[in-house]
């Protein structure tokens, strides 16, 4: 096995045998994911808020699907995606994005007020994202009306 001399006390070493070249941290599991908003908290019933992560050193990927999901209290503030796994990275210039996918088929939004968005972003040493409308920095709101479908998939450092 070509790989056999990485492999030295219970760690993979990357591009040397120095401490800082050991891959000494592997996580798979589940989180909660949750849809708030920044100023009051909307009532959501979610089809699903099971999201899957994997964690490779600091590298954290999450994946989640809400499945058919409801609103009837859209709260105030800028929608927002909670219970990442992990803290984001305490670095003030290392926001994160995510992307969003499976828009409702026939509606110009799918959680968001009169917008598309497709996109999130989440603050540094946090485990909170908030959803951006497309083409600007703006936040947007939750609608109420229909089912609510949402996918996501972000990666991001971890302190």
């Amino acid at each position: 096995n070509a790989y056999k001399d990485l492999y030295i006390g219970g760690s993979f070493f990357l591009g040397g045998t120095g401490s800082a070249n050991a891959l000494d941290d592997y996580e798979e599991g589940t989180c909660t994911i949750g849809v708030g908003a920044s100023s009051s908290a909307p009532t959501v019933s979610l089809g699903n808020a099971t999201g899957y992560y994997t964690k490779i050193g600091n590298v954290v990927t999450v994946q989640w699907y809400s499945a058919a999901s409801t609103v009837s209290n859209a709260g105030s503030g800028i929608m927002s995606l909670t219970g990442f796994p992990f803290t984001t990275k305490n670095a003030d210039t290392a926001y994160n994005v995510g992307t969003i996918s499976h828009v409702n088929t026939g509606s110009n939004a799918f959680w968001a007020s009169s917008t598309e968005c497709d996109t999130f972003y989440m603050n540094y040493n946090n485990t909170t994202a908030y959803v951006i409308a497309n083409g600007t920095t703006s936040g947007v709101t939750i609608d109420t009306s229909g089912t609510k479908y949402i996918m996501i998939q972000v990666s991001y450092l971890a302190n």
